[in-house]
């Protein structure tokens, strides 16, 4: 029987979980929080983000990528071509992750998480470093929300099998999404191509509202009435989110997102104006 009649593909290499959606809104509530000068709720909120749950999702599967593999050689599959067949541009330029990035949006093309640019990150450890910690070369010592949302240009088509570093071949990803990946192909990991369904471009900023000007017209904003009122509402909606969770998990009626729920966006762009 030839392997890939029982193949049935799937979006991602792992379904994301509830937790990645509540450490969403802890990271958004916590951006706000920083904007409206509430330093300590800000802190506190970007701690709580920090899951062990998340961290064990993303890197149980990132840290072996080779284990992702469901089918080795599957037919009518590409192959790895010699370096010098390869296209000379390995990474996306700045332009192309632009393009991208506005065609895509801050979703994972593949499994549907939020995802934040690495420059975010950087900026959030930078003035809370206890609760966002960070060190490059220990995972278990990264932040789990930050580290399972890391914005990534996945090429579709592996590059070492003559995909090139083109807005038709790169995709936005969350960084299990591209690290489990690695140099292996959808037919390999059973994973259906992202590039036939459209974007779901979802209302969500990437929190890139901590970013530069961006952060300053917010923080001018936070300082109103009405920009005082938005936060409440924020810190209103993760209390409701964690409430309908912990109420659905003692009725034992609780179920997992699935990969559609994933493209459905918890926030609207107008709560963060």
């Amino acid at each position: 029987m030839v392997e890939n009649a029982q193949a049935i593909e799937r979006l991602s290499i792992r379904e994301p979980i509830p937790e990645i959606f509540e450490a969403w809104y802890l990271l958004s509530a916590a951006a706000d929080a920083h904007l409206h000068g509430q330093y300590a709720a800000a802190r506190a909120l970007f701690a709580r983000a920090n899951m062990p749950e998340v961290y064990d999702w993303a890197w149980a599967d990132w840290k072996r990528p080779s284990l992702n593999i469901r089918f080795p050689k599957p037919e009518n599959d590409t192959v790895s071509i010699p370096k010098a067949d390869r296209d000379l541009v390995r990474a996306p330029t700045k332009a192309m992750k632009q393009q991208v990035l506005a065609r895509d949006g801050y979703c994972c093309r593949y499994c549907g998480i939020p995802v934040i640019d690495a420059d975010i990150r950087k900026i959030v450890h930078q003035n809370y470093p206890d609760a966002v910690p960070w060190v490059s070369s220990a995972p278990e010592q990264q932040h789990s929300a930050f580290s399972c949302m890391w914005l990534q240009y996945d090429h579709v088509v592996p590059h070492s099998h003559g995909g090139r570093s083109d807005e038709e071949n790169i995709v936005v990803s969350c960084a299990l999404c591209n690290f489990g990946k690695q140099e292996y192909t959808l037919r390999q990991l059973d994973i259906s191509d992202p590039r036939t369904r459209p974007p779901a471009i979802a209302p969500w900023d990437g929190l890139e509202r901590l970013r530069g000007e961006v952060g300053n017209a917010m923080i001018e904003k936070a300082r109103t009435a009405l920009g005082r009122e938005r936060f409440q509402a924020i810190k209103l909606k993760v209390m409701m989110a964690k409430k309908a969770r912990a109420d659905g998990e003692k009725a034992g009626d609780i179920k997992p997102y699935t990969n559609e729920d994933m493209r459905l966006s918890p926030f609207s762009i107008d709560d963060y104006r």
